[in-house]
């Protein structure tokens, strides 16, 4: 590898909406420095520039390839997962797709132990803790969904009020209620 693992994993959480503020699970993994200059960093060491798995394998420790059958894209059928460790969130490895021609793309956030059941109420997931594919499994398609780079958001309906989910790797960043007349506590 010709990069740290660590520090590429401070640099894709330096990439997501909570960064600076949740820390990830455990703060005294992160480093005292902002995140966001392990950003400033690989931006200006061309860090960001993904085309192909050699770019992550050089990063991170592959773990392993799999077919694909539960992603939020639509996929040809000759597309593998490959899964990389991340040692900053024990709980999920970092997928990259490929394509049959071998160009890697979406890289998000897999849980590494399968059956993690989400809570039952959109309001009670933490950031950090789920990924795009376990909140469609749970919840269904949402009324709305868009996507920009690595963000995507979801919208869902809960009693008559809107609640939308952002998402940055695959993995949630927040869950808030859009403006307006909030339902009571219980039917959140």
């Amino acid at each position: 590898m010709s990069v740290q693992p660590k520090k590429f994993e401070f640099f894709l959480a330096s990439l997501m909406s909570h960064s600076e503020t949740m820390a990830g699970p455990e703060r005294g993994d992160f480093p005292r420095e902002p995140l966001s200059s392990f950003r400033i960093q690989a931006e200006g060491t061309g860090f960001w520039t993904a085309s192909s798995l050699t770019y992550f394998e050089q990063r991170l420790q592959h773990v392993g390839c799999d077919t694909i059958v539960d992603v939020a894209l639509q996929l040809q059928s000759d597309t593998r997962r490959h899964r990389f460790a991340l040692n900053l969130w024990p709980d999920f490895e970092l997928g990259v797709l490929t394509a049959p021609d071998g160009a890697a793309f979406y890289p998000h956030f897999v849980r590494r132990m399968v059956n993690k059941s989400l809570p039952t109420k959109l309001s009670a997931i933490p950031p950090w803790s789920a990924t795009l594919e376990e909140v469609l499994g749970r919840f269904g398609l949402p009324l709305d969904a868009s996507a920009w780079d690595l963000r995507r958001w979801i919208t869902y309906s809960v009693c008559g009020q809107r609640w939308t989910m952002t998402f940055d790797l695959g993995l949630v960043q927040s869950v808030l209620p859009e403006p307006g007349i909030y339902p009571p506590k219980h039917f959140r």
